[in-house]
């Protein structure tokens, strides 16, 4: 979808959505690292590690602070929430690996 976003879109949609252009792909990865995001959730749940969740309080309301000063196109909005993405995908990694030796805590 990232090669020929257009005729993907008018493929499944029609002709009710313009040509998408560079939005899909990077909505596309931002999905992505929304699911990652999701994959860390449970995994700092399950292993008792709750620094991560308060971690994703503040990339939500870095998100949503900037959705709300950036916010002109489509493109923006995907971008913001790309950002939010990876931002929390590297709080996942910082704040939930190599803390504590396999096995259990210390």
């Amino acid at each position: 979808y990232a090669a020929f976003p257009g005729p993907l879109v008018q493929g499944i949609f029609g002709a009710a959505y313009a040509d998408p252009g560079r939005v899909l792909p990077v909505v596309g990865l931002a999905t992505t690292l929304f699911a990652g995001l999701n994959i860390w959730l449970n995994y700092a749940l399950s292993a008792e590690r709750p620094a991560f969740v308060y971690a994703l309080g503040v990339v939500l309301l870095g998100q949503v602070m900037g959705l709300f000063v950036w916010h002109e196109t489509l493109l923006h909005v995907a971008l913001v929430i790309l950002a939010a993405g990876l931002v929390g995908n590297v709080a996942g990694a910082l704040t939930t690996l190599g803390r504590y030796p396999a096995g259990g805590q210390a």
